[in-house]
């Protein structure tokens, strides 16, 4: 998956498609703290990441779905390139912490 975000004044901006669909990404980041924040619009489905900008990518945890009832997971992002920053992303990575099921 390859996307866009821009990044201006705090606010992030962006989208692409993936096979899940095309999407949309807005978000914040703070320069002090590096802290970033992306919501990840498609359709019928929202992807939260809240993750640090390192000064090489962000990495953090992802939530799909529902805040309170959503797959829970780690994720990185990286530019495509040093000289892009964070302009064009190239990836994103997503580990899914999914609980074993219980016997009923």
């Amino acid at each position: 998956m390859k996307f866009r975000l821009d990044f201006s004044g705090g606010s992030i901006s962006g989208g692409g498609s993936d096979v899940n669909g095309k999407f949309t990404m807005h978000g914040t980041y703070d320069p002090q703290t590096h802290a970033v924040v992306v919501r990840k619009r498609y359709m019928i489905l929202t992807v939260v990441y809240n993750g640090v900008w390192n000064g090489q990518f962000v990495a953090g945890t992802s939530v799909i779905g529902p805040a309170m009832f959503g797959e829970r997971g780690s994720f990185e992002m990286w530019p495509e390139s040093e000289e892009s920053g964070f302009g064009a992303v190239e990836e994103i990575s997503t580990e899914i912490d999914r609980p074993e099921p219980v016997p009923v």
